[in-house]
């Protein structure tokens, strides 16, 4: 019987997937697939995150924003994911970096951690921006690694 329904299955895949290819002539007007290169679509997608692209591009990898970044960024830090970093991001914004150490609920360790990261010129802030965060897209982006 498992091998009757495996069979149904893989034939039914096949029938559908070929009867999918047959020609659609309302599409085929519009849609020209031999011009389209990757580059193409990455100025497609340029062009709905250029606001994102053009504020990701003048902190990206040198800190952490305090006001902007994402939960993830906090991942590579001993000390600071996830506990901390909920609490840093849930009492924001900040108006400057040593903000962060009046933070309510903050151990003595949580406080010495934060102190040392303050120290190594971790964390920076700038004004609040709407693009990064709309939503819970700084809890949850949806990318995981």
């Amino acid at each position: 019987m498992k091998w009757f329904l495996r069979l149904f299955v893989v034939v039914s895949l096949c029938v559908t997937s070929w009867v999918g290819f047959g020609s659609h002539p309302a599409m085929a007007g519009h849609l020209n697939l031999t011009n389209f290169t990757w580059n193409s679509a990455s100025m497609v997608m340029g062009a709905v995150n250029g606001e994102a692209d053009s504020e990701l591009a003048k902190i990206y990898g040198e800190t952490i924003d305090l006001n902007n970044t994402n939960i993830s960024s906090y991942k590579e830090y001993r000390g600071l994911y996830p506990t901390l970093a909920k609490k840093l991001i849930a009492n924001g914004p900040y108006e400057s970096v040593e903000d962060i150490l009046s933070v309510p609920g903050l151990s003595d360790r949580q406080k010495s951690t934060l102190t040392k990261y303050i120290e190594e010129g971790l964390f920076s802030v700038s004004p609040t921006s709407v693009v990064f965060t709309q939503g819970d897209d700084r809890i949850n982006n949806g990318v995981y690694k």
